[in-house]
């Protein structure tokens, strides 16, 4: 391609646009105060003439870039060319619309001539992919995105007038995302094992969102971190086994963003036994009383064995805090036969599954078999008389059984 050869209109320090605002594309219905003129379908046009006496005269226009800073731009999403170009006089033969993102560059948008149709409507191409487009390539001192069109004739003697009206980038950007000081949302935990057997592993689940995304999520507990994984979309999971006893503890879930914001919440879990304890072993009766029992028997191993139970019958009668292994069983019925029942319990509540059981008999009081029947001598039963002294008795006396004489007769009877 040719160098290009500018009238003086078409110098680039004559329409470069030191005044634009906005680098938003935006076309607008009419031209305003300091808007670039080619950016405005005003019937206003930038005027050159070409001509060929041998050497073609080029016509055309050049913008360089838009002189300013434009500070909200955070990325070029789209770029597109528009123009309004026609001609008047011969019609040229070589043409060219290209344009530069700022590396030097030129790469070619059109090489079709215009019509000579005055105003034929403004058409906008988009170049997106003809460059490398920065928002560096059109704000700032050093932009150096460029876009130019010319046109001459082929044949000897021809000439002619390039009409622009509308030549401009139309560019859309991103605006740069607002400071992020949101710190993450921590929107569930879940335990899934709470509460967890001692000895055994714990799952912990936490559901974590944010704007500008996750970047690390801590498990502590102890004030020591373990890093959480991933697992799914905002989720986050940590197996650990918290090789604790019995009990409630306390933990955290820290959450951290990518731009350092950072989130924490307060949990806890429990650690629980259902395991009963061994039984007793060894029981043994070591003396029975009339109204007592004295037992002797050994305490199972269990770390967490924590007392006995001794029940008399179906009643519970009472209770043995480990270390012990004796128990003392009072106020019972004496002569009688009794079923005594002993099971074990832990710490957590846990009672053995187990019964140890024994029958003691208790003593009988003294004399509590004897049966007396006394006869009070001054005083006569219905269908008894007394005799007195050197009397004989009489027969119908007789037959009416014997007669408990003086002070009454005793009668033993010995089971």
């Amino acid at each position: 391609m040719r160098p290009m050869k500018f009238s003086e209109i078409g110098k680039v320090n004559s329409i470069v646009n030191k005044t634009l605002e906005k680098m938003d594309g935006i076309y607008p219905s009419e031209c305003g105060e300091g808007k670039n003129l080619l950016m405005c379908d005003d019937n206003f046009a930038e005027t050159q003439e070409y001509q060929n006496l041998g050497i073609p005269r080029y016509a055309g226009v050049l913008i360089k870039h838009y002189d300013y800073s434009e500070q909200e731009c955070h990325g070029i999403s789209n770029v597109e060319l528009c123009y309004e170009i026609w001609y008047q006089g011969d019609e040229p033969t070589e043409c060219e619309i290209s344009v530069d993102d700022g590396s030097g560059s030129w790469n070619i948008v059109s090489d079709a001539c215009p019509g000579s149709t005055p105003n034929p409507g403004v058409q906008c191409i988009n170049i997106t992919s003809l460059g490398m487009w920065r928002c560096s390539s059109f704000s700032g001192e050093n932009a150096a995105a460029r876009a130019k069109v010319e046109a001459a004739p082929g044949t000897h003697k021809d000439e002619g007038v390039l009409f622009t009206d509308v030549f401009y980038f139309n560019v859309e950007y991103e605006t740069p995302l607002p400071p992020d000081d949101t710190p993450p949302s921590i929107n569930k935990i879940t335990e899934v094992e709470d509460p967890v057997e001692e000895g055994d592993d714990i799952t912990i689940y936490a559901e974590i969102t944010d704007n500008m995304g996750v970047s690390s999520v801590f498990f502590e507990i102890e004030s020591t971190r373990y890093a959480m994984a991933k697992d799914g979309e905002n989720v986050w999971k940590y197996v650990f086994n918290p090789n604790k006893g019995v009990g409630k503890y306390d933990y955290k879930i820290f959450a951290k963003d990518n731009k350092g914001n950072t989130a924490e919440q307060a949990e806890s879990f429990s650690v629980h036994d259902s395991t009963p304890p061994g039984r007793i072993t060894e029981l043994e009766s070591v003396s029975v009383g009339m109204d007592w029992a004295y037992w002797m028997w050994n305490n199972p191993s269990d770390e967490d064995f924590s007392y006995v139970e001794v029940w008399a019958g179906s009643e519970l009668h009472g209770r043995v805090m480990s270390p012990d292994n004796i128990y003392n069983a009072t106020n019972l019925t004496s002569g009688k036969e009794i079923l005594f029942k002993f099971r074990t319990a832990d710490s957590s509540g846990n009672k053995g599954d187990e019964w140890v059981e024994a029958t003691v008999k208790t003593m009988k009081k003294p004399g509590s078999d004897i049966i007396m029947d006394w006869i009070d001598p001054d005083e006569e039963k219905e269908g008894n008389d007394i005799v007195e002294a050197g009397d004989e008795p009489s027969s119908s006396e007789s037959e009416a059984g014997f007669v408990k004489n003086l002070w009454g007769n005793i009668l033993n009877i010995f089971s």
